[in-house]
């Protein structure tokens, strides 16, 4: 039991292999925190479009779009090293600022 005044919840919302879409958004709705797969930059938009995955900036427009506090960019194409997905991140901050870059054992407090 809690005593006191009611406490906001948290939420996530986990988006893995998906293309940008309205549902996202609506399965996005205010989140505390959105997982969202960045397997492409923007340099790659058709083969993103084609293989049904998302660039960083459409997770950053679910993001946006669904008013959530962040954005967690995950499963990135080999074809990028680290500095590279750095960049795309900082491009798709443009759209979207809060933008935090997975990696491996990475610890995000929601």
């Amino acid at each position: 039991m809690v005593l006191g005044p009611p406490r906001p919840g948290k939420s996530v919302a986990y988006c893995l292999d998906t293309q940008f879409s309205q549902r996202s958004i609506e399965l996005a709705d205010k989140c505390t925190a959105l997982i969202h797969e960045t397997t492409f930059g923007q340099d790659a938009v058709e083969m993103a479009r084609e293989r049904k995955h998302s660039t960083m900036e459409d997770a950053a427009r679910v993001a946006k779009e669904a008013g959530a506090a962040g954005l967690i960019a995950t499963h990135f194409s080999s074809r990028y090293d680290g500095r590279q997905i750095a960049q795309i991140g900082d491009d798709a901050r443009a759209v979207f600022p809060n933008i935090t870059i997975a990696r491996d054992l990475l610890e995000v407090e929601i």
